[in-house]
């Protein structure tokens, strides 16, 4: 899920207008639900041990002479399904979860790019759905990147590529700022 929570800072006021404060309302309680689930998700990593120190209680009473210590014994979703639902199922489970939300995630990403561009050329004689496969087919060699490191030099350009425009036309109209504050300058000179 956190691949695509940006996404709805942007959408927020029209989900207000559209929703008005009902929608309010239940952002609200989603996000109260994720918080309170991610916490459960936490403690279920750890468990709880009692260490005690030898010769200061009985065996049969292990808090006597001991502290209780947090052990972090699970490392991900998997190993919290296989502690719930056993080793075979829990893995299994998690796989199509985790598959079903990833596929989802391209889906909407291709989905936003083709509402994207409908929106930016809106004189195109090209529909969503010409838009989306466009969108889609221009996307679809970022699946076959196996390294990181391509990963993290596309994630680079394209976090810098928005920024060149503004580069350009900061390129063009310096040299006119400079010559008026110097045009200025020199008619505030006295001679």
């Amino acid at each position: 899920m956190l691949y695509f929570q940006g996404m709805f800072i942007v959408s927020f006021p029209y989900s207000v207008l559209e929703g008005g404060y009902w929608a309010l309302v239940s952002m609200v309680v989603v996000a109260w639900v994720c918080c309170y689930t991610g916490k459960i998700l936490v403690e279920c990593l750890y468990e709880d041990d009692v260490v005690t120190e030898p010769g200061t209680g009985d065996d049969d009473d292990h808090c006597a002479g001991g502290h209780r210590v947090r052990r972090r014994v699970r490392g991900s979703y998997v190993d919290i399904a296989a502690a719930v639902w056993g080793s075979t199922v829990g893995g299994r489970l998690v796989f199509v979860a985790q598959l079903i939300e990833l596929l989802m995630t391209c889906i909407l990403y291709v989905l936003l790019c083709g509402e994207l561009m409908v929106g930016v050329f809106p004189s195109a004689p090209l529909d969503l759905t010409a838009w989306i496969l466009i969108s889609g087919g221009v996307l679809l060699p970022c699946a076959l990147l196996r390294s990181l490191r391509h990963v993290a030099w596309l994630s680079f350009w394209c976090t810098v590529a928005p920024a060149a425009p503004h580069r350009r036309q900061r390129g063009r109209s310096a040299p006119r700022l400079r010559a008026g504050t110097r045009r200025k300058s020199l008619h505030e000179r006295p001679t």
